[in-house]
């Protein structure tokens, strides 16, 4: 497919199939039209060079398509810096159907490699119905929130009990209550805490939902903890299960990469 053949109208294509991503590129070079299908190409089918297997059907179906591209300052109202300096901005259009509906293949997809191709800014992104539509949404959501601590209307307030680590539970679920006696709604353990020698998990739990019932009591004000569960991706899960189960109204889980205990058979070193 040559790379004229990747360039589209916007109305030439249907937009419900493709997710429109607009990026931002310095660039040195004269060839701007090719460098950027080179990049639409890289993105999708990964070629852009003629190979075996690549063809014209294919290539409808799967590669990236170029929308539009546009210098800034126009170059007839402003000539070229000394060094050649040149800013434009781009669209390309990638189909869903390469991407199906999930974010990391969709960030992968609209910044994978191209994000090394030079001084290059993702700017925006037009995500079609079709693609959004395969997200439900949270389970309960910022209204949800509000019916399960019987505040319809004012701003929420959210705290973290600090010190963030070192602390145990007992001193920890006083900090809890003087906190949620001032009025906090949500109040969450720090990223950093997690279930430790000084600070089990599950003793947290008993303590600190003691002191919410306790300020529900004196008050009638409800109190959300989100107790930290994060741990090695299998254990994630059990965690939160088993928070539950003692009493955790909530709970919160820091997303960190997934690290191989074990290294591949025959690789050098681990992943």
């Amino acid at each position: 497919m040559s790379n004229a053949d990747q360039y589209v109208q916007p109305e030439g294509i249907d937009l419900d199939d493709y997710v429109v991503a607009t990026y931002f590129l310095r660039s040195y070079s004269r060839d701007i039209l090719d460098k950027v299908a080179t990049m639409a190409a890289e993105q999708t089918t990964g070629t852009w060079i003629e190979v075996p297997g690549e063809t014209e059907e294919l290539s409808g179906k799967h590669q990236g398509k170029v929308l539009g591209v546009w210098e800034i300052p126009d170059f007839e109202t402003e000539p070229l810096k000394p060094d050649n300096e040149r800013n434009h901005i781009f669209q390309i259009a990638y189909p869903v159907r390469n991407i199906g509906c999930q974010i990391p293949m969709l960030l992968t997809t609209v910044f994978g490699n191209i994000s090394m191709m030079g001084d290059i800014k993702l700017m925006d992104l037009a995500l079609p119905r079709k693609f959004v539509q395969g997200f439900p949404g949270p389970q309960f959501g910022i209204s949800g929130i509000r019916e399960l601590l019987g505040v319809p209307e004012r701003p929420l307030l959210n705290n973290m009990i600090k010190p963030s680590t070192g602390i145990t539970p007992e001193q920890g679920a006083e900090l809890f209550y003087s906190a949620a006696l001032g009025g906090t709604d949500i109040i969450k353990d720090d990223e950093v805490l997690g279930d430790t020698d000084f600070s089990p998990m599950l003793k947290r739990v008993e303590l600190y939902m003691k002191n919410a019932r306790r300020v529900y009591q004196e008050t009638g004000q409800k109190v959300l903890y989100t107790v930290n569960v994060t741990d090695e991706p299998e254990r994630c899960l059990s965690k939160a299960i088993e928070a539950v189960n003692h009493g955790a109204n909530a709970i919160s889980l820091k997303i960190a990469p997934l690290m191989f205990k074990q290294p591949w058979e025959g690789a050098q070193g681990s992943l």
